[in-house]
């Protein structure tokens, strides 16, 4: 009896389903991965932040996002230095708007701070989050709507939801706040899908970050709220969260009229 040859593996063809669960496992098993490292760090939300951020980056980078999907020739040091500004404007307007309206309104007033090493560590721990939770919530949800053939509307928004998950493991936050950190996850996907790189949402994330925590506490201004408070986390109610949420819908909406440029592989490669 002549033995059959062994017929040769056939590669398992890729499907939306199989695209949509590969991701899934690789967001669920990244967050699960960062949560139990800042466990173990424990009280230095620096560490957490870039111990956080590098697992992460590794983690993303297996799975195929990348920081900049432009062709080589495109992606130069001016369009990245225009992308981290375009981000930084964003926080600013969506910091800076907000506390003139609450100034006018008369539920905040206003000193000048003063710059300390507070800086520093603030801006660190800020870029450190901004890359931690852009490339998970934004980056990945881009690329997987991208294999899998979802529209871009729909993983935009569902980049926007992702992104209050951290929120919704603080002890408590107001309904407003959950709607802001929303609309502000959407507005960093749209960044991101925008400019066809992270480094727009990642500016954008980690300078909002520092402005809206510690330097409206001390470190550039030092803000007193009598009506809601505007914060970079779950602290974040009131007056100056209604504010952040009309600002970055008027922000969407402009964005969203550009023309959105793609490359042949918009949001990374699949993973080797």
């Amino acid at each position: 009896m002549v033995p059959q040859a062994t017929p040769p593996d056939v590669p398992v063809q890729a499907t939306p389903l199989r695209e949509v669960a590969r991701g899934v496992a690789w967001l669920v098993g990244t967050a699960a991965a960062v949560r139990f490292v800042e466990t173990l760090i424990g009280r230095s939300p620096l560490g957490a932040a870039i111990a956080g951020a590098v697992i992460v980056d590794l983690a993303m980078t297996r799975a195929g996002v990348r920081w900049d999907n432009r062709e080589q020739r495109q992606s130069t040091r001016s369009r990245i230095g225009r992308d981290i500004a375009v981000g930084a404007v964003v926080a600013c307007v969506l910091v800076a708007v907000p506390l003139l309206l609450c100034l006018v309104a008369g539920s905040a007033s206003v000193a000048m701070g003063s710059i300390s090493s507070v800086l520093v560590f603030g801006l660190l721990r800020g870029a450190a989050v901004a890359v931690r939770d852009e490339i998970l919530y934004r980056g990945l949800p881009l690329l997987v709507a991208k294999r899998a053939g979802i529209r871009q509307f729909w993983a935009i928004g569902y980049a926007g939801v992702l992104g209050t998950a951290p929120l919704l493991l603080a002890d408590r936050f107001c309904p407003e706040a959950l709607v802001a950190v929303t609309l502000q996850g959407a507005l960093s996907a749209m960044l991101w899908a925008q400019t066809n790189a992270a480094w727009a949402s990642i500016s954008a994330h980690a300078v909002w970050f520092y402005l809206a925590g510690a330097g409206l506490r001390g470190s550039v201004l030092d803000v007193a709220w009598t009506s809601g408070r505007l914060a970079e986390n779950s602290g974040i109610c009131g007056i100056p969260a209604m504010s952040t949420i009309a600002v970055s819908i008027w922000l969407l909406v402009l964005i969203s009229k550009k023309r959105l440029k793609f490359s042949e592989e918009p949001y990374g490669q699949a993973a080797s």
